[in-house]
């Protein structure tokens, strides 16, 4: 079973994968190794990644990124104000005070939270997992900036949900996997406490 992760940035991301002793690098559907954290509304359908880039020229405000500097804030914040304002799509202020992203889509006005168009971007950086590794992905790792507030974190959240996915953080993650060691410790030094030799290979079983 291989371990999952998301490496977001504010343009583009890396899917990874732990297995085999190792870590590889997924590619996506242009066999490249970076994926655009875009999605483009059509006037039909959605285009995501690499295909919703290709299709910005067409309708650039309905080309949605930069979504991480959005999800979770709050649509007054001097600092959000001045990234909406090098933003090609429109926004507006939602009821409890976050962001709203305007586009056209189906020939009628939706609206749209940061966090829906990230769940959607979570999806399909989980079918291209799935395709690459051949098996069902229900949960992934990734790392949420320090700075985030506690609103912004659970936007993540909710934006990994949206997508049918469980999030675990990097810290988590690295936690439960130090967890997992030492249980393997004890164990390993109980069998050895009723031997009077053992080899170094005793201890490699710890960490695989």
């Amino acid at each position: 079973m291989s371990v999952v992760g998301f490496d977001i940035g504010n343009e583009n991301c890396v899917i990874v994968a732990a297995k085999n002793r190792g870590i590889d690098v997924l590619l996506n559907d242009k066999s490249n190794r970076k994926t655009p954290v875009v999605v483009s509304f059509g006037e039909k359908q959605k285009f995501l990644g690499s295909a919703g880039v290709a299709s910005a020229t067409i309708k650039p405000k309905s080309n949605i990124s930069q979504v991480k500097r959005l999800i979770g804030s709050e649509y007054k914040n001097p600092l959000v104000q001045d990234d909406l304002k090098l933003l090609p799509f429109e926004t507006s202020e939602a009821s409890d005070g976050g962001v709203l992203i305007l586009v056209q889509y189906l020939n009628e006005k939706h609206t749209y939270r940061p966090m829906q168009i990230l769940g959607t971007s979570f999806a399909k950086l989980k079918q291209m997992a799935e395709k690459n590794l051949e098996n069902h992905v229900s949960s992934f790792v990734t790392g949420i900036p320090s700075y985030f507030t506690d609103l912004q974190t659970r936007a993540y959240l909710d934006a990994a949900h949206i997508a049918g996915l469980r999030l675990m953080h990097d810290c988590t993650a690295t936690a439960s996997r130090i967890h997992k060691w030492i249980c393997k410790l004890r164990i390993v030094l109980t069998k050895l406490g009723r031997r009077k030799k053992f080899k170094c290979s005793d201890f490699a079983q710890i960490f695989l």
